[in-house]
Formats: C-alpha cells, structure tokens, sequence
C-alpha cells in the first residue's frame, strides 16, 4: 500500500518545515518516506519548499501508525486539519480522542478503497 500526503493550498516556507518534521515523525516509525518538492517553473528559481510526501510499500495494518503519527503530529499544531482516504471512505483526523481514533483505523482497515491511502492535509479557515 501506498501512501500519499498531499498539502492542500499554496505552500508557505513554515508549512514546507512542518511537512519536513511530519516526515522526520513518519521515518521515527520507521517508515520509508520520500519528499515530494513543488515543481519550478521554467525560468524560476527552484523554491525548494516540499508540498508533500510519499510512504511506499505500507502493509495495510501499519494504518494505524500511519493515524496515530498523523494526530499526534496535528494535536501540537492546531492551524492544520488532516484526513486520511481510502476509496470513498475520508476520516478527519485532526481533534479525535484516542478511542475515536482507533474507530477510524478500523473502518480504514476494512474499507473497500484502492490499495493507496491519501492523507490531505490544509490550514484550518
């Protein structure tokens, strides 16, 4: 399974920061995560901001660490919501109590999606 988190929005330097420190969280869970940068212009200076991730080869129990990295990294940064989708199922994680969350996992788990979960992440309007 594969993972895909996507900021939603135009990307400022400190939301690249904090893509940067959800990666270093996810690669503490020993997850293997690839950077995704915002494509340069033609005739632009490369910004270097990193507008997303990619966490590839996931088995489908490690979801919940997927959750648990996502909310644990959210509670500490109230500006941003964050959901996690699998085909047509989308659980907001961002807030959730701990049972709540554990709620959310299993109906992930148990989801007919495609094998790819796409987290989305934006600032809170």
């Amino acid at each position: 399974m594969n993972v895909d988190v996507q900021f939603e929005g135009n990307a400022s330097p400190e939301d690249s920061s904090e893509i940067q420190q959800l990666m270093a969280a996810f690669a503490d869970a020993d997850m293997r995560v690839q950077p995704k940068q915002k494509e340069t212009k033609p005739g632009h200076k490369d910004s270097g901001l990193m507008i997303g991730l990619t966490i590839a080869g996931l088995v489908l129990s490690a979801i919940g660490t997927v959750a648990s990295v996502l909310s644990t990294w959210s509670s500490i940064r109230d500006n941003y919501s964050v959901s996690i989708a699998r085909g047509d199922l989308t659980v907001k994680i961002d807030g959730l109590s701990a049972n709540a969350l554990h709620e959310a996992v299993k109906q992930l788990r148990v989801s007919k999606g495609a094998p790819r979960l796409v987290v989305r992440i934006s600032h809170k309007c």
